[in-house]
């Protein structure tokens, strides 16, 4: 079907009224419009502060057109000063490669984002996401209200948000890993941004294959080390580490069974997964499957969702899918 810019336009503001009557508007940081959620698959924009990300899927390139036309109009319609476009390509590696570009208004290359207490760096033309998941909003606000006084483990950490959140909960120690040395600093300019003011003990950042922490970790527990209260585990769908392919399809096994092995009694672990042939069902009988081999109890399986701006909820939306749990 073929979608003229009048056409596109209404399609926007009804997604803008949308969230307007749900109230999630209010929010600094959303998702503004939410591919087959919002009438046009392939075309998604997130909203940081007074900045847009236009995304659009390598073949809806065609829309690229009305929405320079619209361009003059998206400042208006969604609050902002700013926006870039940027395209996703077939193969999610390439995207990655390449910076957004600018749609309107001038550059911003980073600013600060608030999220409740808390603010967050955003790079819009960097990162794919800008350096914030959006769709994990919820979660974080979930780990601020459960960390009080409990050891956090934060692996494949990316900018740290997860583990900042937990710690603003008054988690008793948070360990924020990830392979990424460039990636560690920006989530230190994120715990330092927020904790700067109150600086208080608990908060490591450690560069290493998250995989590998985790099995060096067990062994310490193994040797008496206390156990973790929550582990989070957030990975992507594919990377590299010490020059080895990663492909969270083939890991999925080993990384519930190393998060479950991580946790004390009564603790819960967090995997969220975005890769689409990994739906609910697979993700909760691989939980407890492993959990049965290592004689560990699975009891609260709960559906990690993204926030209701995120409207589209078909098994082909790229983004937060996940499950809780807690073991015995």
């Amino acid at each position: 079907m073929t979608i003229t810019s009048d056409s596109l336009q209404d399609r926007l503001q009804q997604a803008r009224e949308k969230r307007e009557a749900s109230t999630t508007l209010s929010q600094t940081s959303l998702r503004l419009f939410d591919g087959e959620g919002d009438g046009i698959a392939g075309l998604w924009i997130d909203r940081f502060g007074e900045v847009i990300i236009v995304h659009l899927r390598e073949d809806r390139r065609a829309l690229q057109e009305q929405l320079r036309g619209l361009s003059p109009h998206l400042p208006e319609l969604f609050g902002v000063s700013s926006g870039y476009l940027r395209i996703h390509e077939t193969d999610p590696k390439n995207s990655a490669l390449h910076s957004a570009v600018l749609l309107f208004g001038d550059p911003i290359e980073e600013l600060w984002v608030k999220e409740g207490a808390l603010e967050f760096l955003v790079r819009p033309s960097q990162q794919v996401n800008g350096g914030l998941f959006l769709d994990a909003r919820d979660l974080r606000c979930e780990l601020a209200r459960i960390s009080s006084g409990k050891r956090v483990l934060n692996t494949f950490a990316f900018t740290g948000t997860l583990g900042i959140a937990a710690f603003s909960g008054d988690a008793l120690e948070v360990v924020q890993v990830d392979i990424s040395k460039s990636i560690l600093r920006w989530a230190k300019e994120n715990y330092e941004r927020n904790f700067s003011s109150s600086p208080r003990d608990g908060m490591r950042f450690i560069a290493e294959d998250s995989r590998s922490f985790m099995a060096r970790e067990n062994r310490r527990i193994e040797g008496g080390k206390e156990p973790y209260d929550i582990v989070l585990i957030d990975p992507p769908a594919f990377g590299r580490s010490d020059g080895k392919p990663f492909r969270l399809l083939s890991e999925l096994e080993n990384l519930i069974q190393s998060g479950v092995s991580l946790l004390a009694e009564g603790g819960e672990l967090f995997i969220s997964c975005n890769v689409r042939q990994i739906g609910f069902e697979h993700l909760e009988k691989v939980a407890s499957r492993e959990g049965s081999r290592l004689g560990r109890r699975i009891t609260n399986l709960e559906r990690l969702l993204p926030p209701s701006d995120f409207t589209n909820r078909s098994l082909n939306a790229a983004h937060l899918r996940g499950i809780r749990l807690r073991v015995s």
